[in-house]
């Protein structure tokens, strides 16, 4: 077991429990013979997550001709977790404003129950840090996104994606809007989004602070001294 995130996924052997947010195996069973209920329980934390599918070919045989055409009339539902409802997401970065920690939160509690909600709330917060980033108020995500990258302070690579995630699906949708286009996968995509770039933005100086503060006094004022020549040239 280990930090590892991984998402919760029908007869994976191992993903990150929804009760104990470790990355642990999973022992997986049928909860009745013959129904669409499993079970897989962590090996860590002992709880069980519930998850509906539909296997045909362990439906009796006799009523295999009834399943088939009952399924013609009424799909059967897509492979999901039930139970718990907590969605398993990443754990929202620490070094993250409480602002828009509290976005974040909000989008991770609906994911289950609407990811497209959930992606609209993480566009949302996508906005509001670039516009936190910048000093500015822009209401289209298209022209924060623009204002960061003139700063030159952010590297490109990051950039784009922040565009590639603002085209998914509808780009005529705005921040806080539902979008009909997308998908789970999207919204998830967008939670490890933000994440990644509040840690290159906020994590990564933080850490450097942090390890120039542990430098002896000594080191430090070389240090401040060396930077302060390179300026004066």
């Amino acid at each position: 077991m280990s930090k590892k995130f991984q998402q919760p996924k029908l007869y994976e052997n191992a993903f990150t429990c929804p009760f104990c947010n470790v990355y642990s195996q999973m022992n997986w069973s049928q909860a009745f013979p013959h129904n669409d209920l499993y079970t897989a329980q962590c090996s860590c934390c002992k709880n069980y997550s519930i998850w509906i599918s539909r296997r045909r070919e362990e439906v009796i045989p006799v009523l295999k001709h009834l399943q088939a055409k009952l399924d013609e009339v009424h799909p059967p539902p897509e492979p999901s977790m039930v139970y718990p409802l907590t969605s398993v997401v990443p754990v929202v970065n620490p070094d993250i404003p409480q602002e828009f920690a509290e976005i974040y939160n909000e989008a991770a509690k609906i994911f289950s129950l609407s990811p497209r909600g959930s992606a609209a709330l993480l566009r949302l917060c996508l906005q509001k840090v670039c516009n936190f980033l910048t000093e500015n108020k822009y209401e289209k995500i298209n022209d924060s996104i623009i204002a960061l990258q003139k700063t030159k302070f952010i590297p490109e690579t990051l950039i784009q994606t922040a565009h590639t995630l603002r085209v998914m699906g509808n780009e005529a949708v705005h921040p806080g809007e539902i979008d009909f286009d997308d998908t789970p996968e999207i919204a998830y995509k967008l939670f490890g989004f933000i994440n990644f770039f509040m840690d290159a933005i906020l994590s990564h100086e933080k850490r450097i602070h942090e390890f120039f503060e542990s430098q002896p006094p000594k080191i430090q004022g070389k240090i401040k001294q060396t930077a302060s020549k390179q300026q004066e040239e």
